[in-house]
């Protein structure tokens, strides 16, 4: 079998991918609408809109003299579970490296005598750490939402928003984890 036959025969670049994810099925779009939904000039729209329309994924269909309806085709549909698909995969992919990564740091720490974690933040990066801290049996935590809610002792500070870290860089018990993940992705 033809491993080119399973190929996108046209693929989408980033700009159509994203006009196409705006367009809903309904075929209820204006050109400024998927604009404003899209952040791209309504020109642009235009443009990427007809390159959708010749690549099969769109299908224009004029109401009157000033409206024209977009309407997805099967191929664009089917594009558009694709990209869907791609983009889930994609994300349990981050979120895995994000646990195992986030794993070496506690070990790390743990090596070092820290046993006590304050999160902060409340955000996805501050739930996935709050959900690796929750794999150690020896280590406590604490998440708060505001640097203002910090306690004093002797716990390490896995700072998620950036403020704390930013603003304290010379404290050797906090890590900047958007920083730390940044570090680990270069690595890969």
């Amino acid at each position: 079998m033809n491993n080119a036959s399973n190929l996108v025969e046209d693929p989408l670049n980033p700009k159509e991918a994203l006009v196409l994810s705006k367009i809903s099925a309904d075929g209820r779009n204006s050109q400024r609408e998927i604009s404003r939904r899209s952040g791209l000039s309504v020109g642009l729209i235009n443009i990427l809109i007809k390159n959708l329309a010749q690549k099969g994924f769109v299908k224009l269909s004029r109401l009157n003299r000033k409206n024209i309806q977009y309407l997805l085709t099967s191929k664009g549909i089917s594009e558009q579970y694709r990209l869907t698909r791609l983009y889930i995969q994609d994300t349990f992919h981050r979120i895995n490296n994000y646990k195992q990564w986030f794993h070496e740091l506690i070990d790390e720490y743990i090596n070092k005598r820290f046993i006590q974690f304050v999160i902060i933040g409340d955000d996805e990066l501050s739930n996935i750490l709050e959900a690796v801290l929750g794999d150690y049996e020896k280590a406590s935590y604490v998440k708060v939402a505001r640097t203002e809610d910090l306690l004093g002792g002797n716990m390490l500070i896995l700072d998620c928003k950036g403020d704390y870290s930013q603003n304290h860089p010379e404290n050797e018990q906090c890590v900047h984890i958007t920083a730390y993940l940044s570090k680990k992705m270069n690595e890969e």
